[in-house]
């Protein structure tokens, strides 16, 4: 078995694109590392916040020699997140800012996957191109989700929306990190996406992009474009990953 990956990105009707994206593949196709980083535009520097965070990924992959060095993929998660953050607050020091962004991450093999998020931005897993789980948004809005207050479709249109409780950047936070493991078998997907993308795309449209490796690429190129007419001239940045195992 063998990853097929596909990423897209657009800025969206916003006039900096604060998303970021990252996907690397071993020569061998059996293990792959996906980043997606979406930058708070409610505070200063989310670009930079989020950028950081992707050249964090690149130099820790080519450390790892394409993946071959990854024994133990928590704690490579784990050093991640932790070395982002110090990057992060590092640039918060020099340029007298306050950057911060969200965060999902995943490393997958050929057998299992890890993956880890802080805030918004979602990793959606999927069997045979039919949904599994979701990881759970660090949102006050998701807190109402799982009280029955607020309905699933409702959540990119709440007003609380932007109201997160984690995420990368701040120099006196201490990270919450929930590293996920999940045992993969052929015919699983996984999506990484920032909420610009997940806030206008459906479930069965996910699946649908998913129905066809041959056409993964075009597939998920057109679904950004209609996400992006979708969401209007007010669209967000939109960023997303795609990962099928064959």
């Amino acid at each position: 078995m063998s990853w097929i990956i596909a990423q897209a990105e657009h800025i969206g009707g916003r006039r900096e694109q604060q998303d970021r994206c990252l996907a690397r593949i071993s020569h061998d196709k059996k293990r792959c590392w996906l980043v997606v980083a979406d930058g708070m535009g409610g505070h200063s520097g989310g670009a930079m916040a989020a950028q950081a965070i992707v050249d964090t990924g690149i130099q820790l992959w080519n450390a790892s020699n394409d993946g071959l060095l990854i024994d133990e993929p928590p704690a490579f998660l784990w050093q991640f997140f932790t070395t982002a953050q110090h990057n992060i607050n590092l640039i918060a020091k020099c340029q007298h800012i306050d950057p911060h962004s969200t965060c999902v991450a995943a490393y997958l093999t050929d057998k299992e996957g890890w993956f880890a998020h802080l805030g918004d931005s979602r990793l959606y897993h999927f069997r045979e191109q039919k949904f599994l789980r979701r990881t759970k948004d660090h949102s006050f809005v998701q807190m109402l989700v799982d009280l029955g207050k607020v309905k699933e479709e409702d959540m990119a249109s709440h007003r609380d929306q932007n109201s997160l409780y984690q995420g990368l950047g701040g120099e006196n936070k201490e990270l919450e990190l929930e590293i996920q493991h999940t045992r993969l078998q052929n015919g699983d997907s996984f999506l990484l996406c920032s909420d610009g993308f997940w806030g206008q795309t459906t479930i069965e449209q996910m699946e649908e992009l998913l129905k066809n490796p041959a056409t993964l690429e075009t597939n998920l190129s057109n679904e950004v474009v209609r996400s992006v007419k979708q969401g209007g001239m007010y669209c967000d940045n939109i960023s997303v990953i795609t990962a099928m195992l064959t």
